[in-house]
């Protein structure tokens, strides 16, 4: 396969990807279901959950662990939970509209109604398993602060862990929703299967990265200032404002990489012939 084909390819993905989700935007009804915008913002400002996956921050949880402690990590568990019923239920929707099966909303939560609490064990278990990783890199931290290429190392190290748990979960919701797999099992087929097209999948991640990035620093905060400057509004408006367009433009941007993460999940049941048949 030429190099120019991989690239009409991948084109031809992104422009399917995007029409599906712009095609059927009741995709974006589960985010506003399970993760409602005033709900993010009372969080993110009340327990500065931007920092909560800072090392120092997991670390001060339980070094100086109190009752608002407590309630920091229900929350952010019940988010890390809130965030996997939305990837299950927004690939099981797309899934059936990729295979031109009928699908609603109704028969979507239908199906997580199985899966739920298989679904909340592992928010529950991806919370546990993300917050002691960066623990153990606060500790480390502590522990060699006095070189002064301990900084820079566990950085690289929180960058290496953090990108590798993502790859080897990378197809983990769909295999589990859609194949109705043990969560070990899904976790175990998902890495053989992202290790297969790992290609496609970091340009997904990229992608997905570098648009986040691109359009909520490059341009929504400059945005906000200047109208900050130009209208002279309190701070406590202008970070609200971004706060809630901010939460939008996430939740548009996790439901489209869902999307885009379910679709090559199907083409490669499709290409492979073995597309399930029971997940509606």
């Amino acid at each position: 396969m030429t190099i120019t084909h991989r690239i009409q390819q991948t084109i031809q993905f992104v422009v399917h990807g995007f029409g599906l989700a712009l095609k059927h935007p009741i995709l974006f009804i589960y985010p506003l279901i399970f993760l409602s915008i005033p709900a993010i913002i009372a969080i993110s400002r009340y327990f500065n959950i931007p920092h909560m996956h800072k090392p120092e921050y997991a670390y001060n949880l339980i070094a100086h662990f109190n009752a608002q402690s407590l309630l920091s990590i229900l929350l952010i568990t019940a988010f890390s939970i809130a965030l996997t019923f939305v990837a299950a239920s927004v690939s099981i929707h797309a899934f059936a509209l990729l295979t031109h099966r009928p699908i609603t909303v109704a028969k979507t939560f239908k199906k997580l109604t199985i899966h739920a609490p298989h679904l909340i064990l592992w928010g529950i278990i991806t919370t546990t398993l993300v917050y002691s990783g960066l623990i153990i890199l606060q500790v480390l931290h502590l522990q060699l602060h006095e070189f002064s290429w301990s900084t820079r190392a566990l950085k690289v190290l929180h960058f290496c862990t953090d990108e590798l748990w993502e790859f080897i979960t990378f197809f983990m919701l769909q295999i589990h929703a859609l194949e109705e797999c043990g969560l070990l099992e899904s976790l175990k087929r998902s890495f053989l299967l992202a290790s297969r097209l790992i290609t496609q999948v970091i340009a997904i991640k990229v992608g997905y990265t570098l648009t986040s990035y691109f359009v909520l620093r490059k341009t929504l905060v400059p945005l906000m200032s200047m109208l900050e400057r130009t209208y002279n509004l309190p701070d406590d408006y202008t970070n609200l404002l971004v706060g809630n367009i901010a939460s939008i433009l996430l939740m548009f941007f996790f439901t489209i990489y869902i999307v885009f993460t379910t679709k090559l999940y199907y083409e490669h049941v499709k290409e492979l012939g073995k597309i399930p048949h029971h997940h509606a």
